[in-house]
């Protein structure tokens, strides 16, 4: 039991390591992503959007319109064979 335990360890840590190397490498991409965005440039320009809703009031009842139905079968789905 205990070689079990070992190998499920170890593999923890390397999950861990993996993890760590990742992150760290996330963090030194958005660091020099961040540096090179505000190394001497100007601010990007700004833009507001308002967005806005008002409720109308219905003037006419909506009419009914008649839905055609077709009575048709759909098309059967190719008999093609399956590679495997």
């Amino acid at each position: 039991m205990p070689g079990r335990s070992a190998a499920v360890l170890a593999c923890g840590v390397t999950n861990a390591a993996k993890l760590l190397v990742a992150s760290l490498a996330f963090t030194g991409a958005y660091a020099g992503v961040s540096v090179h965005d505000g190394a001497g440039s100007e601010p990007a320009p700004v833009t507001t959007v308002t967005l806005s809703a008002r409720e109308m009031p219905v003037t006419e009842p909506l009419q009914e319109r008649p839905v055609a139905v077709s009575r048709s079968k759909a098309p059967r789905p190719s008999r093609a064979p399956v590679a495997r």
